[in-house]
């Protein structure tokens, strides 16, 4: 029996994807020692599941949709770059969350919450909202791409209408991680007292 591994994910626009690019490629040459997520990856991880039998990826779905159906859809704010557990010793380089960023917790909680019948372990730390850019060795940052990130620590992008969540599969090899998204399903339009009617789309 086949298994795939998988998270939950919120896509982002073309346009902030862009602007993330452009941070991407400054950020590149300074961050040598940095293994930096392409363009095309960037996506802000709600729950990483894990390897998953196939067969359990509608169930999966299912339990995704109905964590959709109790949330609306919000927009996104995207502020400001920064490192775990230091700009002057970052471990994971990422872009932070304003705007929104409750509703994305609350979003979490409650895929956290819909997947835990299936198996999935409860998540042991809050919901922490930010976007990936890269992760690099223990050790300083050096003078020039600390001061980079300094420059950058209060950069707004182009807001995130977030409005359903992606079931990703992540397929790895020699040249990093591929995605491929398995499934989509819709938040609800018009709030958590607004209808509830729900769109699940399945990707082949």
């Amino acid at each position: 029996m086949g298994h795939v591994r998988c998270f939950a994910a919120v896509e982002i626009s073309q346009e902030t994807r862009r602007a993330l690019e452009a941070i991407l490629e400054t950020l590149g040459p300074l961050g040598w020692d940095t293994r930096w997520v392409k363009p095309e990856n960037l996506h802000l991880t709600l729950k990483f599941l894990g390897d998953v039998e196939e067969q359990r990826s509608g169930s999966v779905l299912e339990a995704l949709e109905g964590a959709a159906r109790e949330t609306r859809a919000f927009c996104l704010g995207l502020k400001g770059v920064g490192a775990f557990p230091s700009l002057g010793r970052p471990r994971v380089l990422w872009i932070g969350v304003d705007q929104g960023r409750e509703d994305l917790v609350r979003l979490a909680t409650r895929i956290d919450a819909a997947v835990a019948p299936l198996g999935f372990a409860r998540e042991d730390r809050p919901f922490s909202p930010h976007l990936t850019l890269g992760r690099r060795q223990p050790g300083p940052a050096g003078p020039e791409l600390e001061r980079a990130l300094r420059e950058r620590e209060t950069l707004r992008f182009p807001l995130v209408k977030v409005e359903g969540v992606t079931l990703f599969r992540s397929i790895l090899g020699p040249g990093g991680p591929v995605y491929r998204r398995l499934g989509q399903v819709a938040l609800a339009p018009g709030g958590e007292d607004g209808p509830k009617e729900q769109t699940r789309e399945v990707v082949e």
